[in-house]
């Protein structure tokens, strides 16, 4: 019996000013367990309506064969994923990169991360989320002539991460349609200036710089009404000591980023009176990204 069970991270994306390009790999996980079976396909730990061949993880996986001309295995897949999606947590992209990792795995690793990355690329239409969810920690994105380049950046681990995940969902697509299609000359400046200091940030633990690096006129101005609460649970967030905060990917989910401990509780216990059920999770960045975590 053949069998490899992957673990993944949650990931966060944009980070404020870094729009499509910026991301980070989060201490929130799915895990995949795949066994290889005479033919057809198993799939548990998900909704019935997604046990079926257009399941995300089985698309890569099948995906991946493909690229190298041979039929996919049967196989059965076992989900269990800490990743809520529709969240802007990365759960399609932590999917996908199950899928591959697996594949790429089966058929004796014949791809590196680099081109993983690539195929990822190809498959998610964007590398900004399945680049840290792939290597894990801080990274930068960019794609020219169709490939993508990644550079990875330092995290003092002073640094933390306060998600505040809502009840309810947000499609992406929605969120996408949000945004103007074309912007203001200074608001393009603004974004770029503060990508630069967000980054120092990051590997300084520096609290002054997160509150002006953090903050964003590409996209998070036009996604803000979409979001219940969004206002109350910024001014709270702020309030209870957290150096800034930003929308996470295309939202909903909020993300403070704190050096306090007693932040998180802090929120929490503003957040539990308003309207809408917030979740609220402690979390720190994954520096170990994808990985095989067991083999058979």
């Amino acid at each position: 019996m053949q069998s490899v069970k992957v673990r993944v991270p949650a990931t966060s994306a944009n980070l404020g000013p870094g729009f499509d390009s910026l991301g980070i790999a989060l201490s929130l996980y799915a895990d995949f367990e795949f066994e290889i079976l005479e033919d057809g396909l198993v799939i548990e730990g998900c909704p019935e309506e997604y046990r079926t061949e257009n399941n995300l993880v089985y698309t890569a996986f099948r995906g991946l064969y493909w690229r190298l001309g041979k039929r996919a295995p049967g196989v059965k897949i076992k989900i269990h994923s800490e990743i809520p999606p529709t969240r802007g947590l990365g759960s399609s992209s932590a999917m996908l990169t199950g899928g591959v990792l697996a594949a790429n795995h089966f058929l004796g690793n014949p791809y590196s991360r680099a081109q993983l990355l690539q195929i990822l690329t190809e498959f998610e239409g964007h590398p900004d989320n399945v680049s840290p969810c792939l290597y894990g920690g801080l990274t930068a994105t960019a794609v020219q002539g169709e490939k993508p380049y990644m550079a990875s950046f330092p995290v003092n681990d002073r640094v933390k991460f306060c998600a505040m995940i809502p009840s309810f969902e947000l499609s992406t697509s929605a969120s996408r349609m949000a945004i103007p299609t074309v912007v203001n000359h200074k608001d393009a400046v603004y974004n770029v200036s503060r990508i630069a200091l967000l980054l120092k940030a990051f590997e300084d633990a520096n609290a002054e710089l997160f509150s002006v690096a953090l903050n964003d006129r590409l996209h998070q101005p036009y996604r803000e009404h979409l979001i219940d609460d969004y206002k109350t649970v910024r001014l709270n967030a702020l309030g209870c000591g957290a150096c800034g905060l930003y929308l996470s990917g295309a939202g909903p989910t909020v993300i403070a980023v704190y050096f306090d401990d007693e932040v998180p509780g802090r929120i929490q216990k503003l957040l539990s009176g308003i309207r809408n059920e917030w979740i609220v999770k402690e979390l720190q960045v994954d520096k170990t990204g994808a990985q095989i975590v067991e083999e058979a």
